[in-house]
């Protein structure tokens, strides 16, 4: 497994604030991202077609957090997702 760092796209509403940390892993020609951190992952046939998926997933995930009752599991997640994303100030 080699680690590598998530600094792409979150889409027009977000912004990274800092790199996110992932696992990746290459198994039967598909390529897994995984942040243990903030518990989302992203697939893909390549590295980056991996990436551009968990990057993707990140707006569901931040509005999943923000928008419902949380129980400390997810609020810690919540809290470290918050470390690395912003939404853009309009």
């Amino acid at each position: 497994m080699e680690v590598e760092k998530f600094a792409g796209s979150v889409g027009p509403k977000f912004r990274l604030l800092k790199a996110i940390p992932v696992e990746v892993t290459r198994e039967d020609g598909e390529v897994t991202v995984w942040s243990s951190e903030i518990q989302e992952w992203g697939c893909g046939y390549s590295l980056g077609s991996a990436m551009d998926d968990f990057g993707k997933s990140l707006p569901g995930l931040w509005r999943i957090l923000h928008e419902n009752r949380l129980g400390r599991h997810l609020q810690i997640i919540k809290e470290r997702l918050e470390t690395y994303m912003e939404p853009v100030s309009k």
